[in-house]
């Protein structure tokens, strides 16, 4: 499975070569074709990898004491962090996004809870009433997308932001600034 998480998130679904994962795994191509009968079935693995790592990382981000906003962060820096480090993870990310139809797979596993802490902080007047969840939530995914992108960045070119946790930092003054009338006298 890891070798074909590489070469998912290395070459993406239709760069992707039976025949690498084959050779970097030292399977023949008869027991990889035995065992994942299409390219798509593995892919399918990859994804449920990924899924299984990503709901481990988000169930534990939730579940931390703190305040709801705090546990929208902790979402945001568990992807993020899982994008840096686990290849299944940056392969499902990568794969979501190029298959048309099957886009929103990646999304499904982190997303509703980072909607529901960033209600519920709504709720407890933790935003600013101008800062919409739905919104919030694009600009999280918009970010985890450029990191996940940027993570395959060659030598030499602009790369992935300083750490996950500056996410969150640009972010964040958005989301709870209060914003003070203006007065015209």
């Amino acid at each position: 499975m890891t070798a074909a998480a590489k070469e998912f998130d290395r070459h993406g679904f239709n760069g992707a070569s039976l025949n690498n994962i084959s050779n970097s795994t030292g399977v023949s191509m008869g027991a990889l074709t035995f065992h994942f009968r299409a390219k798509e079935l593995l892919v399918d693995a990859v994804h449920e990898r990924a899924a299984s790592l990503m709901r481990e990382a988000v169930e534990r981000a939730v579940e931390e004491d703190g305040a709801p906003l705090h546990r929208a962060r902790n979402v945001l820096l568990a992807v993020a962090n899982l994008l840096k480090k686990e290849s299944a993870v940056r392969a499902a990310a990568r794969l979501s996004r190029e298959r048309k139809g099957k886009g929103d797979e990646w999304i499904k596993t982190w997303l509703p809870a980072l909607r529901d802490q960033l209600q519920l902080a709504a709720a407890l007047g933790d935003l600013d009433t101008d800062a919409d969840v739905e919104t919030i939530a694009a600009l999280v995914t918009s970010l985890l997308a450029g990191l996940e992108i940027s993570l395959r960045t060659p030598k030499g070119m602009p790369g992935p932001l300083r750490s996950p946790e500056h996410l969150w930092d640009l972010i964040r003054p958005a989301l709870t600034a209060r914003q003070v009338p203006v007065r015209v006298t």
